[in-house]
C-alpha cells in the first residue's frame, strides 16, 4: 500500500517516495498548450505540487512521468527548458525594500544554478527581464516562468492597506518586465489565492489568460469521488476493516461521509461539462489525505493554517452575518479582489469558504453555499469569534446549541443574536 502524501508539495519526492499520486497529468497536458496562463484555488488544494510537477514535466525528468497519462497517452517531446520557478510564500517581505531584495535573492540563486554570473543587478524586474535573454540564448530553449502564491506578500498585509498597496506596487512592477519577452517564453504559470483586478498588479501582462473558471481546468487540483475510489480504495478498505469510523465496516458509509466532510467544491458553471461529462464536484486534498491517516474526522483543512487575512478583513469590514446567506455574484465579481474594496463574495469564493452552488445564465448570476461540513463548522466558529471577540474555546463550549442549527442558517442568526446579548 502506498504512502500517504501528507504535506508533501515536490513531485519527485512523492513519485520516488512510494507515495500515492493522483494523476493530473492528462490536465497538465492540455494546460501546457497554453501560453500564459493565472491559476487561483484556495490554500492547500494542490497548486505547489502542481508546480513542482510542471518544473519536473519542462525539465524533461521522463523518467519521474512512467506510467502516467502523459507518458502512455501523448506524443510529448520531453524537451528540456530552462524554468524560473518562484515561490513567494516565505515571510520574508514585510516592507517593499523587503520584497525587492527577496525577489532579488531568489534570481540571484536561480541564475547561479544555470551558471549565469553576469545578470543585471539593479531591480527585481530587470532582473528577471535579463535572466530570461541569457538562459534563452544560452540553452536555445525557450523559457518557462512559474510563480506559485504570486499574492503572498500583499496577502499577509491585507489589513494594512498602504503597505499592500506598496508591495502590490513592487509585484506590478516586476510582473510587467515579462510583457515584452513574449519571443523569449515557452509557457508561463502564476498561482495564488486571490485573483487581484488586472488593473492593480497585472497591467503590463496584456496576454495573461485567467482559466481559475475554465471547466477545462475544472479537476487540475482538488481529488474527485472517482479519483479518491480508485487511488485510494486500500486505506479505505483498512479503515472500513478496523471498524472504528463506522461500526458497520461499510465502505460507502465510509466514503459518504467523506463526501459530506470535505467534498462540495465547484469552480466552474455547473452547465459546463469536464470531459464530457457532468460537472464533478471536489474534495479537498489535505482533509482527505488527514483522515485516511487518522481515520477520524475533524476540520484539518481550517486548522492547518488560521485564515488570518480573513480574519482580518471582516473586522475591518464588519460584514452583517445575515450577509452570508443567499451569496450571489457574477464572474466579474468573483475573480475581482481590489484591496481598497473586498467585496464579501470575492474574499469568500476565492479563499475556499463558499463555493459555487448553482449558474444563472440568463442574468449570468452564481449562487453561493458553503460547500460542506468542514468550512460550514469552522467558518461559522471564525465569524463568531470575530464579532463576539470570544476565544476559540469559549465558542466551543458556546456552540454545543448553535452546531444543531448548522443547517438551518435562520435559527443559527437568530441563536448568534442570543448569544451577543
Amino acid at each position: 500500500m502506498k504512502k500517504l502524501p501528507i504535506g508533501l508539495q515536490t513531485f519527485s519526492k512523492v513519485i520516488n517516495g512510494d507515495y500515492v499520486y493522483v494523476d493530473k497529468t492528462k490536465y497538465i497536458y492540455e494546460l501546457i498548450q497554453e501560453n500564459c496562463v493565472f491559476f487561483s484555488r484556495p490554500r492547500r488544494f494542490g497548486k505547489s505540487l502542481l508546480c513542482s510537477t510542471l518544473c519536473e514535466l519542462f525539465s524533461g525528468n521522463r523518467d519521474l512521468f512512467k506510467g502516467l497519462w502523459i507518458d502512455k497517452n501523448t506524443d510529448y517531446s520531453w524537451s528540456v527548458n530552462p524554468v524560473i520557478y518562484l515561490d513567494l510564500s516565505m515571510r520574508d517581505s514585510d516592507a517593499p525594500e523587503d520584497l525587492t531584495s527577496s525577489l532579488m535573492r531568489k534570481l540571484n540563486k536561480i541564475a547561479k544554478s544555470y551558471k549565469l554570473i553576469k545578470i543585471a543587478q539593479t531591480t527585481p524586474g530587470e532582473m528577471l527581464e535579463d535572466l530570461i535573454v541569457l538562459l534563452q540564448e544560452k540553452f536555445g530553449q525557450n523559457v518557462v516562468i512559474i510563480i506559485d502564491e504570486y499574492d503572498s506578500p500583499i496577502i499577509n498585509h491585507i489589513e494594512d492597506l498602504q503597505k499592500a498597496k506598496e508591495l502590490q506596487e513592487v509585484l506590478r512592477k516586476f510582473y510587467t518586465c515579462i510583457k515584452g519577452l513574449d519571443k523569449y517564453l515557452r509557457f508561463v504559470f502564476i498561482t495564488g489565492i486571490t485573483r487581484f483586478s488586472k488593473t492593480s498588479i497585472f497591467s503590463g501582462l496584456n496576454q495573461l489568460d485567467n482559466i481559475s473558471m475554465d471547466s477545462r481546468f475544472a479537476h487540475l487540483v482538488g481529488y474527485t469521488k472517482d479519483e479518491i475510489n480508485f487511488y485510494f480504495h486500500e486505506h479505505l478498505q483498512k479503515i472500513a476493516d478496523a471498524k472504528k469510523v463506522v461500526e458497520s465496516g461499510d465502505v460507502e458509509e465510509i466514503k459518504n461521509k467523506i463526501h459530506a466532510w470535505y467534498n462540495g467544491y465547484c469552480f466552474c458553471d455547473e452547465e459546463q461539462e469536464v470531459d464530457g461529462k457532468e460537472l464533478v464536484r471536489l474534495h479537498t486534498p489535505f482533509s482527505v489525505l488527514n483522515f485516511l491517516h487518522k481515520a477520524k474526522f475533524r476540520n484539518y483543512w481550517f486548522e492547518s493554517g488560521t485564515p488570518t487575512f480573513l480574519i482580518k478583513v471582516l473586522k475591518q469590514k464588519n460584514y452583517p452575518i445575515e450577509s452570508f446567506e443567499n451569496l450571489k455574484a457574477n464572474m466579474n465579481e468573483l475573480m475581482s479582489f481590489n484591496i481598497e474594496n473586498i467585496p464579501l463574495a470575492a474574499l469568500l469564493f476565492q479563499a475556499g469558504y463558499v463555493t459555487i452552488k448553482d449558474y444563472d445564465s440568463v442574468y449570468d448570476r452564481y449562487a453561493l453555499e458553503m460547500p460542506n461540513y468542514e468550512v460550514k463548522d469552522s467558518l461559522l466558529k471564525c465569524i463568531l469569534a470575530v464579532m463576539t471577540e470570544h476565544s476559540s474555546s469559549t465558542i466551543n463550549t458556546e456552540l454545543i446549541d448553535l452546531r444543531i442549527a448548522l443547517e438551518k442558517l435562520k435559527s443559527f442568526i437568530q441563536q448568534y443574536h442570543t448569544l451577543l446579548q
